[in-house]
């Protein structure tokens, strides 16, 4: 190539790598500190599941995380053990996989969703000169000399982390709940309280009138809370502690916690050192004193039991059918008694409305067009106004309240007196739903019948079934069944033969619609001969299924296939063969005669349609996958794998991917993997009851994604395994003893060279083997390999490692490998991709096509 060719063909180069679509740029992800003149998608960054910034201790990460939706993500700080977030930017408005994370020249950080704003920091106007993921959680924007412009403390959403203060002025909300209910969490007048977000806030719980504080100096005001160890410490201005709230047993005054704030109105908390795991404390501690712990009006009990006032009994769902009566319909509403026992959650905290008589609380309500319900105190002659209402309580021991809701005076029946009569006119309405919801389920069974015996019917062969044949169609992976009726409508009385009229497979010309080999199997007339023979699928030389064999002869017979295939079915009801019974040899044929009629294009739509649903019962795993397997417990995941295929031994074709390590757990060299089964067993479940798969496909999926969820490469994995129903032999797996040479010889017999061997050793990187981070999918693993820290004089170097790992390092081949994936993690990833596949595929038994 001359130079002036050399100059246009690294331009063209130049201009690929512009134009290259930014998904398939794999972006690297950033220790610590970014810097002006950053910025990308999700895709840029897909390969670390959407994180670009990670913590100098790698417990935090900073960068894009999914919803429920999965094609919507969140600009979030993200606890990468737990896979907790723990802040979010654009909570309630998602971007898209393409939308981008500026950190501009200018200095300016921002969240934009094609061309519009969806978030950006609140820096006074000064520039940042570098975005800091700090090593507490805290994400800091800093100016120059390395001042604090904003920092995600200072901004919580739902989530308050160990030592991160909580002071006047911030806020926790929860998520809407299913009614658009939000909560908050704030300090306020010197208390920390809970409200229901309604348009007037209704408190709900408060920490001075927390009764399980074990320090409590009284009088004080709260001025800062903040988490520390497994306590919730409330300090005033002057940072002297008021009280403290134990919300854990845990010791650990080092612990990294976090109190969240749900959409169900609790405070919950968790411990993050621990995986994430769920304190049984939480805040507050009666389930009815929340506000919505039932829908609006409902009567909560003990257990979350919910039920309808007898006020509102009569009435559809328990509605009011009033939002406000400040529409001018003032006239149309009246109040109706509640019932007896109600308490309310807020009547603790606010105060009340005015103090009169019980009939100078409804005049008030009805005079205020705001008012939906009211409670009396009869004693103090305290009224209460709302404006909002949530749920009821249920007061055992008696309340001293009486209480009123407003409806709608067309709203079926309610009375001034509570009420009464309501359980009588109810009844003939029970009465016609109960009838009809039979009426309808009658119904729907009678259908059901109908459609199962016509589907029934159509299936069936011009003779009658047998047991043998229901047994097959029960069997996963038998091929689908058409009757002589489907066969004879698709091809038009059998006149449409290969696809076309009037056919004859002995022309040159239509011997492409069939494979060449049977085509010269039927010229030498050699089918007969094959039918009459012992079938050997795995001779090479005998290449035509069952199947082929069966409808080729059927062609032979009968050229043109009219009502002769009467002949079809004596001829195989007469077969003694071993090879397939009557009944099989049917089925076999007549599943295979749409491949002779044309009905390739239909086949071809199955295929692909299989093809989609496999893919999409592998997205299902994944997801369900992701929601159980943190990082922390990736390690654990990962080892099932090896454990489940390394039983593969190529002499005699056993053991491998097949779901059998179920039946393995009590073996000493599967201690501790009952715990990582039962993690996948919840998500299994999930996909069960959409699409049932084998464990097999499960365990193989679930590691190939503990792998990605620690910065690992993506692996693709084929589903369609099948399980075994019995454990595989003992003693096929290597010993953590074994030299290099026993290693080599034992991954030799599984069909797994020097090369896969040291791929595949690289997942010890995670773990508590000693090599790098734990959570962290990288080539650490070979990096220590080389520094042969276990030779030092004692201390925890000296327990890094297996023997096993050990051995590498001092083979020759192996030392080789080792070298080049300690210098090129990309070339590590690369092969222990393929590696890995070649293992979860070695000696699986899959469903047939």
């Amino acid at each position: 190539m001359d130079r002036r060719g050399l100059i246009r063909f690294m331009r063209s180069i130049s201009l690929f790598v512009l134009l290259l679509p930014e998904a398939c740029k794999a972006g690297l992800q950033n220790v610590g500190t970014i810097y002006p003149g950053f910025q990308g998608s999700q895709m840029t960054w897909i390969n670390l599941n959407g994180l670009f910034l990670i913590s100098n201790n790698s417990n935090f990460a900073f960068g894009f995380s999914t919803t429920q939706d999965v094609t919507q993500f969140l600009l979030v700080v993200v606890h990468t053990g737990s896979s907790k977030v723990i802040w979010s930017a654009n909570r309630g408005s998602p971007v898209s996989n393409s939308d981008k994370f500026i950190f501009g020249g200018d200095g300016k950080v921002s969240l934009q969703k094609g061309e519009a704003l969806v978030w950006t920091a609140d820096t006074g106007g000064k520039r940042v000169s570098a975005i800091e993921m700090q090593d507490s959680g805290n994400l800091v924007l800093l100016g120059n000399g390395g001042s604090v412009l904003w920092q995600s403390f200072s901004h919580p959403t739902d989530t308050l982390i160990s030592n991160q203060d909580f002071v006047d002025g911030m806020k926790l909300v929860s998520d809407p709940n299913s009614n658009k209910l939000t909560h908050i969490l704030e300090i306020k007048s010197g208390d920390m309280m809970l409200s229901a977000g309604f348009q007037t806030p209704q408190p709900y719980w408060s920490i001075q009138k927390e009764r399980r504080v074990t320090i409590d100096k009284g009088g004080g005001k709260v001025a800062v809370a903040s988490l520390i160890g497994n306590s919730w410490k409330f300090y005033d201005g002057n940072r002297v502690l008021l009280s403290q709230f134990i919300f854990s047993d845990s010791t650990d005054a080092n612990g990294t916690s976090i109190a969240v704030l749900g959409n169900d109105g609790f405070i919950s908390f968790y411990n993050l050192d621990d995986g994430g795991s769920d304190s049984q404390t939480k805040i507050p501690s009666d389930p009815c004193s929340r506000p919505e712990p039932c829908d609006a009006h409902y009567v909560c009990s003990g257990n979350n039991v919910c039920q309808c006032p007898s006020g509102l009994s009569n009435r559809l769902n328990c509605q009011t059918e009033v939002v406000s009566s400040c529409d001018g319909s003032n006239g149309s509403t009246e109040l109706v008694s509640a019932g007896d026992r109600l308490n309310y959650f807020a009547l603790g905290f606010v105060p009340p409305s005015s103090r009169t008589d019980l009939e100078g609380c409804k005049s008030a309500c009805r005079g205020n067009c705001s008012c939906l319900a009211f409670f009396f105190h009869n004693s103090s002659g305290n009224c209460f106004l709302f404006s909002d209402i949530g749920s009821f309580q249920n007061s055992n021991a008696g309340s001293s309240f009486v209480a009123y809701i407003k409806v709608s005076s067309y709203g079926g029946g309610g009375s001034n007196a509570g009420g009464d009569g309501s359980g009588e006119k109810s009844f003939p309405i029970v009465v016609i739903i109960v009838i009809g919801t039979l009426i309808v389920i009658c119904g729907l069974l009678y259908m059901a019948f109908r459609y199962h015996r016509k589907k029934k019917k159509m299936l069936e062969s011009p003779h009658n079934t047998s047991e043998d044949d229901n047994f097959l169609e029960t069997l996963s992976g038998m091929p689908i069944r058409f009757s002589y009726r489907d066969l004879q409508t698709a091809t038009n009385n059998f006149s449409i033969i290969g696809g076309r009229k009037n056919f004859d497979p002995t022309e040159s010309s239509e011997k492409s619609h069939f494979p060449s080999y049977a085509f010269k199997m039927m010229e030498e007339g050699r089918l007969k001969e094959i039918l009459d023979s012992k079938l050997r699928l795995d001779n090479d030389d005998d290449r035509v299924s069952t199947s082929i064999k069966v409808a080729l002869w059927c062609i032979q017979e009968d050229m043109n296939l009219r009502p002769s295939m009467t002949k079809v079915v004596q001829m195989l009801e007469g077969e003694k063969d071993d090879c397939f019974s009557t009944r099989r040899s049917l089925l076999v044929c007549i599943s295979t005669l749409p491949f002779l009629f044309g009905l390739h294009e239909f086949l071809e739509d199955l295929s692909a349609n299989a093809l989609q649903s496999d893919t999409n019962t592998s997205m299902l795993i994944k997801e369900e996958v992701r929601k159980v397997v943190s990082k922390g417990k990736a390690a654990g995941v990962l080892r099932l794998v090896f454990h489940d295929a390394g039983t593969f031994e190529m002499d005699g074709n056993s053991g491998g991917m097949n779901g059998s390590i179920v039946y393995e757990l009590e073996r000493p060299e599967n201690a501790g993997l009952k715990k990582s089964l039962k993690i996948l067993d919840k998500a299994k479940g999930e996909v069960d009851a959409i699409q049932q798969v084998s464990w097999a496909d499960m365990i193989a999926v679930a590691g190939a994604e503990a792998v990605s969820v620690c910065g690992g490469p993506t692996i693709p994995v084929q589903l369609g395994r099948l399980d075994s129903l019995e454990p595989d032999a003992e003693g096929k797996l290597p010993r953590e003893s074994l030299d290099a040479p026993g290693l080599k010889q034992n991954f030799k017999r599984k069909g797994l060279s020097t090369q896969e061997l040291v791929a595949l050793s690289g997942a010890h990187t995670l773990g508590s083997k000693g090599f790098g981070s734990p959570f962290v999918f990288d080539n650490s693993y070979y990096k220590i390999l080389l520094e042969k820290p276990w030779k030092s004089s004692g201390g925890m170097s000296s327990m890094i490692g297996l023997p096993s790992d050990h051995a590498l390092v001092e083979d020759d081949e192996c030392l080789r490998w080792i070298k080049k994936y300690a210098d090129n993690q990309n070339m590590f990833f690369n092969d222990f991709k393929n590696a890995y596949i070649k293992l979860v595929n070695s000696g699986a038994r899959w469903k047939s096509l």
